[in-house]
């Protein structure tokens, strides 16, 4: 029987370029993660403010097919009962009125909080979905913000 030998050749590689490597990923990962989570924080605010844009138009449609403001964000989906007038789905051929990006409700007062009694206020309470806050839990609403 003839023996096969192996040389090695010495091209593996050693446990301290393994943990170099690991740790270069590591610090990669750390920089990468809170980037991401900032540009989805983005993303999902602006999201809010063009639904927000859509019911304004959905509900200004609305008023000139059925002369009033909806009492409800359903109205805009749902025939409100004896309304002849009513045209809709308003939203897009949507059967439900849709949920803020964080899941949550959005909040429609009428008379408004802001605008007075022949206005309304649409509100996402952002990621925490209670009202205030600042960051990704800052409220989005209809009005145009102070500081621009």
């Amino acid at each position: 029987m003839k023996k096969i030998e192996r040389k090695f050749t010495g091209s593996c590689f050693t446990l301290i370029e393994m943990v170099i490597v690991i740790a270069v990923i590591l610090i990669l990962t750390g920089i990468a993660i809170p980037a991401y989570q900032g540009i989805q924080s983005r993303a999902r605010r602006s999201r809010a403010v063009l639904e927000i844009e859509a019911f304004n138009t959905a509900i200004a449609t609305f008023q000139m097919d059925m002369g009033r403001l909806p009492k409800s964000l359903d109205e805009l989906v749902r025939n409100p009962g004896a309304g002849k007038k009513w045209k809709g789905p308003y939203l897009n051929n949507r059967t439900t009125v849709p949920k803020d990006p964080w899941g949550n409700s959005y909040v429609y007062q009428h008379p408004s909080v802001k605008g007075g009694q022949d206005a309304y206020d649409i509100i996402s309470y952002g990621s925490d979905g209670a009202p205030g806050g600042s960051g990704s839990a800052e409220d989005i609403d209809n009005w145009p913000d102070e500081n621009e």
